[in-house]
């Protein structure tokens, strides 16, 4: 799904600022709101890759739009 890869480009291009990320996501996520607890080839949400690139700001807003917090990633270890 080309909206997940543009989704995560979106999210986890380092330069982006937490507003351009919001304003990015909040277009995607209104035609596809499924696209918030999605898997990328690796298995991992968009929150997973937030935590790992250790952008608190997109976690917390990830969470506050909803992004589940107990999912599993392919290691099968909490996320």
């Amino acid at each position: 799904m080309k909206e997940i890869v543009d989704t995560y480009a979106l999210v986890f291009k380092e330069n982006n600022t937490l507003d351009e990320i919001k304003l990015g996501l909040e277009d995607n996520l209104k035609n596809f709101p499924e696209l918030l607890n999605s898997k990328d080839s690796d298995r991992k949400t968009l929150l997973s890759h937030a935590i790992i690139a250790n952008r608190k700001d997109v976690v917390e807003y990830l969470l506050e739009k909803g992004a589940v917090i107990d999912s599993l990633d392919i290691a099968r270890a909490d996320v």
